[in-house]
């Protein structure tokens, strides 16, 4: 259930729950090109060498191990995480995220967020939280880096993994971080996700509180927690699933303005597509 990275030449990059590795070309043919011996469940990211210009592929396994390919498979370099060194149950590496000048932001079950050059070397010291980081981070244009943790916390780090700001939620699990595009009330943006304790929070880029956080109300009016991802429309509008089985619509007022039936809350954060329309996998 990793999510696919796509090669510039349309191939796409596929990893299954054997953790196994695959090319797809554009005839559907598959290739195997790596074997973890472990699952993978984050996301397969394809970045670009700094050097060459050629397509990189990485990804990470249940085993806490992180790997970088080239193009075409062959092995180039690997990273273990803090928490395979030390036998840890929780030592996933969940996803990969990569960073303006090409290394990769790497999350973890063992309660870090790595820092890691292409060639699998540490840029920085890994940034402990309280919890899992199991959400891959966003990435500023500026290396800004946004992540949250099972601590219940959000991070706002600068681009040397320092801390900028953090901000707490009402419940430990939260979501991946979206960002709000510059309206003429809030000219800068902001940053928007959800947690369990059932509210969209919205924060500026040093993690301070833009507006009150949105109750997300269930269907019996109370509010219901979710684990997925707000994601933004092209009308300003966010649209969050939640643990009532619905798709809920707000305006930045708060106001709930449209929900819709749906089969079960989105597993992944939801895809926006240009004219408005939210692709889910529930």
């Amino acid at each position: 259930d990793a999510e696919a990275g796509f090669l510039s030449d349309g191939r796409a990059v596929i990893a299954d729950n054997s953790g196994k590795v695959y090319i797809i070309d554009k005839s559907g043919g598959k290739k195997q090109i790596f074997d973890n011996k472990a699952e993978i469940h984050g996301n397969v990211l394809v970045s670009k060498d700094a050097k060459t210009g050629e397509d990189l592929i990485a990804f990470g396994g249940d085993n806490g191990m992180f790997y970088v390919l080239d193009k075409d498979g062959p092995y180039l370099c690997e990273f273990e995480t803090s928490g395979r060194k030390t036998g840890s149950a929780d030592k996933e590496v969940n996803s990969i995220s990569a960073l303006p000048d090409g290394g990769f932001a790497v999350s973890s079950m063992d309660t870090r967020l790595y820092f890691l050059k292409q060639d699998c070397s540490q840029k920085y010291p890994p940034r402990p939280t309280g919890g899992y980081v199991d959400k891959p981070a966003l990435v500023e244009a500026d290396g800004t880096i946004m992540t949250t943790s099972y601590d219940g916390w959000a991070y706002f780090l600068n681009s040397d993994g320092t801390v900028k700001g953090k901000f707490p939620t009402g419940a430990k699990s939260t979501s991946e971080i979206s960002r709000y595009p510059a309206t003429a009330k809030y000219p800068d943006g902001f940053y928007i996700f959800s947690s369990m304790d059932g509210y969209i929070y919205a924060l500026d880029k040093n993690a301070k509180k833009v507006f009150n956080p949105i109750p997300i109300s269930g269907s019996d009016k109370k509010v219901t927690p979710s684990i997925s991802s707000p994601v933004v429309l092209p009308n300003g509008l966010i649209a969050i699933g939640a643990a009532d089985s619905y798709m809920h619509y707000y305006n930045l007022s708060g106001v709930e303005v449209g929900k819709v039936k749906i089969a079960s809350e989105p597993s992944v954060r939801p895809a926006v597509l240009d004219d408005g329309t939210l692709v889910i996998s529930s």
